[in-house]
């Protein structure tokens, strides 16, 4: 729809004339273990995106540093897309 195209437009713009940013998340080990990594849904994000995503080290109490690494605006989206599938897991 028309969000895509701005989407898309926003995501252009910033990777055009930016430099990578890191964005360090923390999420339940969980909502990775049992739905994201399984389902294929960090690479799909991170695709969409034009970012990297790397998990890093285990933290208590269960959670693990994950962290996006692309344009400032690319980033944020892709933040925006791993809450929207953390709620949706939530939801089950």
């Amino acid at each position: 729809g028309g969000n895509e195209g701005i989407f898309k437009s926003a995501l252009q713009s910033s990777m055009m004339g930016q430099c990578n940013s890191q964005l360090h998340l923390l999420l339940p080990n969980a909502l990775l273990q049992q739905a994201l990594i399984p389902n294929g849904q960090l690479g799909e994000i991170a695709n969409k995106c034009s970012i990297r995503i790397d998990l890093g080290q285990e933290v208590q109490p269960n959670l693990r540093q994950v962290t996006l690494s692309g344009g400032v605006a690319a980033n944020a989206m892709a933040s925006y897309f791993l809450q929207e599938r953390a709620l949706q897991w939530g939801g089950h």
